[in-house]
């Protein structure tokens, strides 16, 4: 419905792969994990998606974790591109020190690098900017986590204001 005229043309579930319309040497989409070996298997043409490489606050808290991160995703992940290839990544930003953050320093002044931060509740509205007709979370969800939470964990996971626990 979206993509008119373009068709699946193949599966595999397996190497978590699909392709759309004609063959080509590498699928449309591949799906695999930093660090999983895939040196000559996986290229990103298009996009190169990064997720949520910090698994949570243990990880975030460790200097070390967050070196070797920063390399998977460096030395492993980002060789992978074809010249052209554009980023997205999609993270809680947990530290001012993870793989978003030390890309934001790197690119600052770059008019090609745009940074998009969403936050629990709109700061203008009061309003929740995750309310949807059909599900989402609403004002009092989100207050509620707040409640349970210490504030810079809540901070870093619903207003995307990484923070550095120590010094």
């Amino acid at each position: 419905e979206i993509f008119l005229g373009l068709s699946i043309t193949k599966t595999d579930a397996k190497m978590e792969q699909f392709n759309v319309g004609k063959y080509k040497a590498f699928p449309s989409v591949q799906c695999t994990s930093v660090g999983s070996k895939n040196a000559g298997k996986v290229r990103a043409s298009k996009f190169l998606l990064v997720d949520d490489m910090i698994g949570g606050i243990e990880e975030a808290l460790n200097p070390t974790i967050l070196e070797k991160l920063w390399n998977k995703y460096s030395v492993d992940a980002r060789q992978r591109k074809i010249q052209g290839c554009k980023e997205i990544h999609i993270a809680t930003r947990w530290s001012v020190n993870d793989v978003i953050g030390r890309i934001i320093r790197m690119c600052e002044g770059n008019e090609r690098v745009n940074v998009i931060s969403i936050p629990d509740i709109d700061p203008i509205t009061g309003k929740s900017n995750f309310d949807y007709e059909f599900g989402g979370f609403d004002e009092k969800f989100f207050a509620e986590q707040q409640l349970f939470m210490d504030d810079i964990s809540y901070k870093c996971l619903f207003k995307q204001e990484p923070i550095e626990r120590e010094g």
